[in-house]
């Protein structure tokens, strides 16, 4: 039986950490990355850390504060020398320190492998949607568990020297991300729950009280010296910023249901149990829970202070839980949590989730970079606000952006102005002729009165023409002297491709061949070929038309379009056999797309009559 337990045990730790180390190593998509490693580049090309923004073409002078500059630093220089591949890796290292710290400081407390697998998974739930992102956030994922880990140490006598190494670690955190205010409050309420503790004594700890202000201090050796905390209270009280970004909302309970019983529970046992709670716990518990219910960005350091909290109530509970596990039988739980932990590994491997290394592509308009680096549009940008940082990273410094994911201190108006253009509110244009924008970059979601809606405006106005289009993206000039010779060259006439209508505007169809044809000598997409494949099928010209979709399909093996619209030609061929084979893969692909369901049910209903 012992031996059981520790292969039981053993194996419960390798899953839990093949699922946290693959959930991280994914690809990046995340377009504040980018913007990350164009600062770290100025930065160390001019050996200054820049106080106004570089990036936007706002004509107001928007003062900036980088407070992850170093973070920023340590992303650039690992690119340099390891590529994206070795960020991942990095990121992948960053968050596996904190849940072995997280996984260390429980099993510490409660010496139980079951309680120290279990927390630290419900730690990892709570969080597995900000951890595919690369963000300088995750320095304050790390730092927050290691901070906990020594106060902990501290007050159970485990390694008490370990305290003094704390200012050291504000230091470096206050310059590698704003969230260090996390740690200065969790270092407060510890305090002052170790103080409560204790009251019975009446002694204060002076060890950690002055830790508390020397780190306090060290805050303020940061490029902004005590701006850093104005400018965090400003951030986090502004209405522009709060009221755009999901992460700044109140928690959302049909997402957060687990993280929301979880705590409950550990809310009302501490209540249950008040006087022999442990308050340097319970209170960066209290306090952290308040700050994720207001604001979800919290949720992983409340949920980090739930982990903590239960584990210190654990004798409580089992005095209050009289029922035991006879002793054959107290591998169960570890059992079925391995169980559980098996069967959410193979779900998210079999989505594709896990240990995924790169970019990914299809977040970003590389078509656009490689039309603006050829052709050389003169004039400002307005672009699609997720591509702000990739586009900087890329054109900077001939082109500034008008937009990214930031929402710099004084860009109030800018940002208004966008959601008009975005959004192409009733006069919108009067906003791309007040900011003198010569270029629009849009996707294909916005730019529209609404998301279904099925035009752009933008696509019928007559002062604008679409000179560039691929499967994401669409780069629209206006029509002046600045740019007439590749408006000349590249106006689009008879396809708008953002149509859901029709992308067609000719009856010709040899025109419109014509421009799919010069769409993918511009960059190569699978709407270029779909859009080619069906032109030819419609001139019923098979091979042309089959070879076209192939094309496709060889540019993105997951196009449901390319498969659907093979099973339609061979359909159309009278072979069924190879008909079915496509559309059933086109299914396969996108089980919600209707027009293949629908076509293998005639299929089978036209067979079965004729049997």
């Amino acid at each position: 039986m012992k031996f059981f337990k520790i292969c039981l045990y053993t194996v419960l730790i390798i899953v839990l950490f093949i699922l946290i180390t693959g959930w991280n190593i994914s690809t990046i998509k995340d377009d504040d990355f980018w913007l990350h490693l164009k600062t770290a580049e100025y930065i160390i090309k001019t050996h200054s850390i820049p106080a106004k923004d570089i990036f936007l073409n706002s004509p107001q002078h928007n003062p900036w504060t980088i407070h992850s500059w170093l973070a920023t630093i340590i992303f650039f220089k690992t690119n340099h020398f390891f590529g994206i591949n070795g960020v991942i890796f990095l990121k992948t290292a960053i968050i596996m320190t904190a849940f072995i710290f997280i996984f260390g400081s429980i099993f510490r407390l409660s010496g139980n492998i079951f309680w120290s697998a279990f927390l630290s998974f419900f730690v990892f739930i709570c969080v597995s949607d900000r951890l595919i992102s690369c963000r300088t956030l995750i320095f304050s994922f790390m730092l927050f568990p290691i901070l906990f880990f020594i106060l902990i140490g501290y007050s159970n006598t485990f390694n008490r020297k370990l305290l003094y190494i704390i200012p050291f670690i504000f230091l470096i955190w206050v310059n590698l991300h704003g969230e260090f205010l996390t740690g200065i409050i969790l270092l407060l309420t510890y305090t002052t729950g170790y103080f409560i503790d204790n009251l019975k004594t009446r002694k204060l700890d002076l060890n950690l009280v002055s830790v508390f202000l020397i780190s306090f201090v060290v805050t303020f050796v940061n490029p902004y010296f005590y701006s850093i905390y104005t400018h965090i209270f400003s951030f986090a009280h502004s209405n522009l910023y709060i009221g755009r970004n999901s992460e700044w909302a109140p928690i959302i309970i049909s997402k957060s249901r687990f993280y929301i019983v979880l705590t409950g529970t550990v809310f009302f046992i501490s209540i249950m149990n008040i006087r022999k709670i442990n308050f340097s716990v319970f209170l960066p518990f209290i306090v952290f829970t308040f700050m994720a219910i207001t604001k979800i960005r919290f949720e992983y350091y409340s949920a980090v202070c739930v982990a903590f909290t239960m584990v210190s109530l654990l004798p409580n509970l089992r005095e209050t839980i009289k029922f035991r596990f006879p002793e054959s039988l107290k591998f169960i739980p570890a059992l079925l949590l391995l169980s559980f932990l098996i069967f959410f590994t193979y779900g998210a491997y079999s989505r594709n989730l896990l240990f995924k290394l790169g970019i990914e592509k299809k977040m970003y308009p590389e078509g656009v970079i490689s039309f603006m680096k050829r052709f050389k549009p003169e004039g400002k940008i307005v672009n699609f606000r997720e591509w702000g940082g990739y586009l900087s990273y890329n054109l900077y410094p001939d082109y500034k952006v008008f937009i990214d994911g930031r929402v710099p201190e004084a860009a109030g108006e800018t940002t208004m102005a966008y959601e008009n253009i975005a959004e192409a509110k009733p006069g919108f244009e009067k906003y791309l002729d007040k900011y003198n924008i010569d270029i629009i970059i849009a996707n294909y979601v916005v730019f529209r009165r609404a998301p279904d809606d099925p035009i752009q405006p933008i696509a019928y106005n007559p002062g604008w023409s679409l000179v560039f289009w691929d499967d994401n993206s669409l780069v629209y000039l206006r029509n002046n002297e600045k740019n007439k010779s590749i408006i000349d060259n590249n106006k689009f006439k008879y396809i708008i491709p953002s149509s859901t209508l029709s992308p067609f505007q000719t009856n010709d169809i040899d025109l419109a061949i014509n421009e799919c044809k010069k769409a993918i000598s511009l960059y190569p997409s699978e709407r270029g070929y779909i859009f080619l494949g069906f032109l030819y099928r419609k001139k019923e010209l098979i091979d042309e038309s089959i070879a076209n979709f192939r094309s496709a399909i060889s540019l993105n093996p997951e196009s449901h379009m390319g498969y659907f619209n093979l099973g339609v030609i061979y359909l159309q061929l009278n072979n069924t056999q190879e008909a079915l084979k496509y559309l059933y893969k086109s299914l396969e692909i996108n089980p919600h797309y209707r027009k293949a369901a629908e076509l293998i049910e005639n299929i089978h209903s036209r067979t079965s009559k004729s049997d």
